[in-house]
């Protein structure tokens, strides 16, 4: 795909997978499903707290709950890099009741050679959505409450 659309899926696959460990983190809270970043920027995958440095595996494949661009199933969006804004540490987890355990929102700005587009994660509630890179903070704390950035229409 044209490099537009290579960042596009990319955000549509992270976004997919964000949720996919909150649904399953809702289904099993005693052992929390945390998403793991790569800290190269390549990739990342899905892991079980108690196990936070084996990827689990995917609950429709026998193979691990990895995203590294550039492989496998995502060899069409090589080149592309993850940057993770106002994040403790380098997982990201769910509560029980599907919100962040961190009180800030994250931020993933999702790169290409000349495009960017960004993942939020809004803490309070769990949601995400993908947005504009120009509404990634550079980091720091962020006012809490009312506005934030609007979704972008694909």
């Amino acid at each position: 795909p044209d490099a537009p659309m290579r960042v596009v899926a990319a955000c549509t696959i992270l976004s997919a997978d964000l949720e996919a460990a909150q649904s399953l983190t809702l289904a099993g809270p005693s052992d929390p499903t945390v998403v793991r970043f790569e800290d190269d920027g390549s990739g990342y995958f899905l892991a079980l707290a108690s196990d936070p440095d084996t990827p689990i595996t995917k609950p429709y494949s026998s193979e691990p709950f990895r995203v590294v661009f550039g492989e496998g199933d995502h060899g069409s969006l090589e080149g592309l890099t993850l940057e993770v804004v106002q994040l403790s540490g380098t997982e990201l987890a769910f509560t029980a009741l599907g919100r962040l355990v961190q009180s800030d929102d994250v931020w993933i700005r999702v790169s290409g050679a000349e495009d960017e587009l960004g993942v939020h994660v809004r803490a309070a509630t769990g949601s995400v959505s993908i947005v504009q890179a120009s509404a990634i903070p550079s980091g720091g704390p962020q006012p809490v409450g009312g506005g934030g950035p609007q979704p972008i229409s694909l």
